[in-house]
């Protein structure tokens, strides 16, 4: 790489780029491309006990709004036993996390599906949730696939022969 600085470099797009005939990717219409807006929940953990599109399907330009309610199926359900919190995007009411893709509304064009999103109305029925990780690090469990992995090394070890430490927060 050094061998590289200083020195003039050929650029295959460089006189299309500096003389104005270079194409960039937005200059490219393509015809009948629809975009999408998702909307994501505002709780931290419960279930969507109503979600009204009416609004939103209504708006100039929307194509389709998709919830949990008329989303294809994306695949098998978690198998028992998967970690709390899993889920497919809008498969189920369930909320696991702030955030959480709730719906997701497609239009002509993005400013519309962006507008209609916020037309989407939603009602939660909230669960109690703990977003403080002191409080409930002495529930924590590891991973059973991972528990059955050959361990590697020696940390403390390694620790007490270490020659600098760092402890910090």
């Amino acid at each position: 790489m050094a061998r590289h600085l200083g020195k003039e470099t050929t650029r295959v797009d460089g006189l299309a780029k500096v003389t104005g005939q270079a194409k960039y990717t937005a200059e490219f219409q393509i015809p009948n491309v629809t975009y999408g807006f998702i909307v994501l929940s505002t709780v931290a953990k419960g279930r969507i006990s109503a979600i009204d599109t009416r609004q939103a399907e209504q708006a100039g330009g929307v194509i389709r709004v998709f919830t949990h309610l008329n989303a294809g199926r994306l695949g098998p359900p978690p198998a028992a036993g998967a970690a709390p919190g899993w889920a497919w995007p809008l498969q189920s009411d369930r909320v696991f996390f702030n955030g959480q893709p709730i719906a997701l509304v497609v239009a002509e064009t993005y400013e519309q599906a962006r507008h209609a999103s916020r037309l989407v109305k939603v009602s939660y029925q909230t669960e109690p949730h703990n977003t403080d990780l002191a409080t409930v690090l002495e529930r924590a469990q590891p991973d059973p696939a991972s528990a059955k992995a050959v361990p590697r090394g020696n940390p403390v070890a390694a620790m007490q022969a270490a020659p600098v430490k760092v402890a910090a927060e």
